[in-house]
């Protein structure tokens, strides 16, 4: 799929003069207040007095993660625009509504936002706001990352990844995800309706971030955010600070159908209580138990086997599970 929009710079990538900062705020296409809680895509623009690339970077797509918002709000405040080349628009939060609801979901239709990219112009709320980011912003876009987290009910591995494509854009995307700092680089296939695949219908190269989670914004996850950003910048050019340039302990590309998507796999036979019985970082074989699902004796009703071998990087800690949630994650990787 090929999206196709006007050949013009958005506005939000004109809004601040040079060496200036402005806010910014895009209204949700279509968006009223009997179809929308929140109706707008709030964001700081940073123009540098030099000419470079334009980076957007958004956290929030879900609402129960934290620290992708608090870093871009702690950057937003003090970043210098004279310091930087090109442009440099923040998002902090990308889907407001689910913000102050507290939910990964749209509380107006239910949808996962990052599910539902490149949304649509006449579609429910989710797709509407998908739409509006693509057009309004990514579209004006020489590079992208998107910062997540776990959410509220698992604990992550940090990491940074993309889905993979071809030249001069595979390229650039390991740079970034390398110059993030983080200890994996995760190469996976394409999934649809990310704000990723959105990028790679645009050409455009893109990363995302994980950081731990569990519903917390712990100021060491927010600082390595923060910390990330920056050297994702000098990585591109727009600023004169150091970055890692050297592969990460952990790198891998995976090419399997369905690779990078957490949510799929490891999952649960009962409702019930999920006890885990192996750690975060662990090295497993497949067929091992990770876990088991007891009801209210205590009683094991159901075990939890790894599908394949490998880390197990992501790993569920809200102790309460219905039929189908995803408890781990695991990634066949090998030290560099």
């Amino acid at each position: 799929m090929v999206l196709d929009f006007q050949d013009r710079l958005p506005r939000v990538w004109r809004a601040a003069e040079a060496g200036s900062r402005e806010k910014f705020a895009v209204e949700v296409v279509g968006a009223t207040a009997e179809t929308a809680s929140v109706h707008r895509i709030a964001a700081w623009v940073f123009n540098g007095v030099e000419d470079g690339p334009r980076l957007l970077v958004c956290a929030g797509v879900h609402g129960d993660e934290y620290e992708g918002p608090r870093a871009l709000q702690d950057l937003a405040h003090s970043l210098d625009p004279r310091g930087i080349r090109g442009t440099l628009v923040l998002v902090p939060v990308l889907n407001e509504p689910a913000m102050l609801a507290g939910t990964r979901e749209h509380p107006d239709d239910g949808k996962n936002l990052a599910r539902v990219f490149p949304g649509s112009a006449v579609g429910t709320s989710a797709e509407r706001l998908a739409h509006t980011f693509v057009k309004e912003f990514l579209s004006g876009a020489d590079f992208f990352a998107d910062l997540h987290s776990s959410g509220a009910a698992a604990r992550i591995l940090p990491w940074s990844g993309y889905q993979m494509r071809e030249g001069r854009t595979q390229e650039f995307q390991r740079r970034m995800a390398i110059s993030f700092g983080l200890d994996i680089v995760w190469g996976t296939v394409e999934l649809p309706g990310r704000t990723l695949s959105a990028a790679g219908d645009l050409d455009i190269p893109a990363i995302y971030v994980e950081m731990p989670g569990e519903g917390r914004c712990r100021p060491e996850d927010v600082a390595a955010d923060r910390r990330g950003v920056m050297q994702m910048m000098s990585a591109l050019g727009m600023n004169d600070g150091a970055f890692p340039t050297q592969r990460p302990a952990y790198f891998v590309e995976t090419v399997e159908a369905g690779s990078g998507e957490l949510s799929a796999a490891h999952t649960v036979a009962h409702d019930g209580v999920f006890v885990p019985e192996v750690a975060l970082g662990d090295w497993v074989e497949r067929g091992d138990q990770l876990g088991r699902v007891v009801d209210a004796w205590g009683e094991p009703l159901s075990v939890v086997p790894a599908e394949v071998s490998g880390c197990v990087v992501r790993l569920r800690t809200f102790p309460t599970v219905v039929v189908g949630d995803s408890v781990a994650s695991i990634i066949n990787i090998e030290r560099v």
